[in-house]
């Protein structure tokens, strides 16, 4: 007897990861293209000396300084990064993709459908900055390969290139983000986008302890 199937049927599954990762491309107010290269997230080295060249931990009246936030979704009803407190990483608040604009929406509620909300960092100048990268926490429950949480980077403000993530984080992250293909440039942007799609909500991404950072070799 063919005992093939029978002996497939018995070996289970692996489990499938809770969140999806995948490299990403991003143009502002353009749907992710999630085939194209980006720059890899990784950790920091230990052993250069470090720079501070950003932070912001959502504490105070936000946005501020360099950041903006928008909402380039075409629905009619503006949601857009904010402040609050309901899920910080750390202190009293962080940011959440709908909590700002005119039809802002608390964060016990579900994100809302149709989202391409932004927030975003620049310029800032890299131009003398040997190994750059960005540090933060995040925090995502999103529909599986449908909605998604992206963060990168852009030389002209407009076309970013990241990493994107869909499902669940199960609990907070603490990511590295390498800016090493953008040392050396004047004009840089760092972006947070949370897009979703016309079904199936649910908490969204939250953002916290946002730290831009440049190592330097040690003399």
């Amino acid at each position: 007897a063919d005992v093939g199937p029978a002996r497939a049927a018995a070996t289970p599954a692996a489990a499938e990861p809770a969140e999806s990762r995948r490299p990403a491309s991003v143009i502002a107010g353009v749907a992710v293209d999630d085939h194209a290269p980006a720059q890899p997230s990784a950790a920091p080295l230990i052993a250069r000396a470090t720079t501070r060249l950003m932070s912001e931990d959502f504490e105070s009246t936000w946005p501020r300084g360099l950041w903006q936030a928008a909402d380039f979704g075409a629905t009619g009803a503006e949601h857009y990064w904010d402040e609050d407190d309901f899920k910080p990483h750390a202190g009293s608040f962080s940011a959440w993709p709908a909590n700002g604009g005119g039809a802002a929406l608390d964060p016990s509620q579900p994100y809302p459908n149709d989202m391409d909300s932004w927030m975003w960092y620049g310029p800032v100048d890299l131009s003398a900055y040997h190994h750059p990268y960005l540090g933060f926490w995040y925090w995502n429950q999103s529909e599986r390969d449908a909605d998604f949480f992206f963060w990168g980077a852009s030389g002209d403000g407009n076309s970013y290139d990241g990493t994107q993530v869909s499902g669940d984080s199960r609990g907070w992250v603490h990511e590295f983000f390498d800016l090493s293909g953008w040392a050396g440039d004047s004009s840089v942007w760092i972006g947070f986008l949370f897009e979703s799609n016309a079904a199936v909500g649910g908490a969204g991404a939250f953002v916290d302890d946002v730290v831009l950072w440049s190592e330097m070799p040690l003399p």
